[in-house]
């Protein structure tokens, strides 16, 4: 998965990263993928495998 940006919600405090699958990732490695990103502050958001378009939303550590 690539990093591409992140956008700013109107929510203060509130963060939004989208990631593009750039081919096909198997189950293991998205999963992976995915409590990496949790453990680092993020959750998954939304995930539109048609699309390949991942949308993780950032976690407040409070």
């Amino acid at each position: 998965m690539e990093y591409t940006g992140s956008i700013e919600s109107p929510i203060p405090k509130q963060q939004y990263m989208v990631g593009v699958l750039k081919d096909e990732i198997a189950a293991g490695t998205l999963q992976q993928e995915l409590n990496a990103n949790y453990i680092n502050g993020w959750k998954l958001h939304t995930i539109d495998l048609t699309k390949g378009i991942v949308v993780y939303e950032r976690i407040d550590k409070k």
